[in-house]
Formats: structure tokens, C-alpha cells, sequence
């Protein structure tokens, strides 16, 4: 099996699908065949992020949903059904990290602790996450913790390995 056909007819959701690198992801993944959810951060604004510049044909394929990953509730349900996860959502302005400390710990944190518990939950077949520098060494305890307990594919892409 190839990566073209790897994905194809399978339901995969993409945390961050706003950024540019998960935007690209969204992308490949529905020229790949896959059944995309894109979750979006919650906002009044319509605004899609990065999603506005593809291509009118590619996001009609996408099934856009909007919340948030503190909220274990909500990832709950985001994650229903899904087979395969990307995690790509994070706060990453380190300057901003600074003054407000606790919303990266309850975004890059607790939101990943919640995406993974989420996805344990629902039995989600793989999880693979881009491990940001700030946050890079509890995403990999946890997904670590997860893949001891639950016997099912986890992996991370990322930085994982200066967990020590």
C-alpha cells in the first residue's frame, strides 16, 4: 500500500487544520481519498484560516467542525468515528507564551491530553502529531503512556526522542 492509497476511504480528522502545514495536510489527504474532518478553533468569526486558500473542489470534500481541544466534552465528539488523527493544534507564539503561560499549558497540554483520551475512547486506529518545541516533551510522555495502555498504533512525528 502506498501513501496515495494508504488514506483512501478512510475517516481522518486534522487538529490545527487552519495552519499552513495542517491546511497542506487537509489537502493531500483529500487527494488521497480520505474522509476529512478539519477541526477549526472555535470563533465567531467565519474565518477558515489557511482552509481560504484551497481550492473551492478540495473544501467541499471537508467536513469543517469548530471547537476546541481544552474541551474534553467536545473532542469526545469531534473524534467519533474517526480512524486516523493528525495532531497539529497548538499555541506556538513563543513571545506570547511568556505573559500568558497558562493558556499554552491548557492548549498544548491539557488539549492533547484530551485529544488523546478522546481518541482512546473512540478507538482511533492511529494518532500522529507534530510535536511543537514548547510542548514537545508531555505530548510524548503522554502519547508514550497511551501506547503502553492501549494496543492499538500510536505514533508521533515530532521531537519525541528529547523526552530522555
Amino acid at each position: 500500500m502506498t501513501h496515495t492509497t494508504a488514506y483512501r476511504g478512510r475517516k481522518v480528522i486534522v487538529t490545527g487544520a487552519g495552519g499552513f502545514i495542517g491546511s497542506h495536510l487537509v489537502e493531500a489527504l483529500v487527494a488521497a481519498g480520505a474522509k476529512v474532518r478539519a477541526l477549526l478553533r472555535y470563533s465567531s468569526r467565519p474565518h477558515r484560516g489557511n482552509l481560504e486558500f484551497l481550492a473551492d473542489e478540495v473544501l467541499k470534500q471537508v467536513e469543517v467542525v469548530r471547537g476546541d481541544i481544552r474541551d474534553p466534552h467536545f473532542m469526545l465528539h469531534a473524534l467519533e468515528e474517526q480512524e486516523i488523527v493528525f495532531h497539529l493544534a497548538a499555541l506556538i507564539a513563543i513571545p506570547y507564551s511568556y505573559i500568558a503561560p497558562s493558556d499554552y499549558v491548557a492548549t498544548n497540554v491539557t488539549g492533547t491530553l484530551n485529544l488523546l483520551e478522546s481518541a482512546r475512547r473512540n478507538g482511533v486506529q492511529a494518532l500522529y502529531s507534530d510535536a511543537h518545541e514548547r510542548s514537545v516533551r508531555y505530548r510524548a510522555v503522554f502519547v508514550r503512556s497511551m501506547k503502553r495502555t492501549s494496543g492499538r498504533s500510536i505514533a508521533v512525528f515530532g521531537e519525541q526522542d528529547r523526552c530522555g
